[in-house]
């Protein structure tokens, strides 16, 4: 959830909260972070990291599970 201040031309700042069930879009959070020059937080990186070896060992399961239903036909 993303919520921000300075309306009308004014300055303001936005605040992002991101839960750790949310790492699927922690890397769409750092690539905006990158885009505007901030600080990127360790936490993010992280959590965008751990988020990518899970999906990674996902894939890498059903690959396995697929190669075994082909070879097994």
């Amino acid at each position: 959830m993303s919520r921000r201040t300075g309306r009308a031309g004014n300055h303001g700042y936005a605040y992002t909260f991101i839960s750790s069930s949310q790492g699927k879009y922690s890397g769409e959070i750092i690539k905006a972070l990158e885009l505007s020059s901030a600080l990127i937080p360790a936490e993010l990186t992280q959590l965008w990291d751990k988020y990518k070896q899970e999906a990674e060992a996902v894939m890498s399961a059903r690959c396995f599970t697929l190669s075994i239903f082909v070879l097994s036909v």
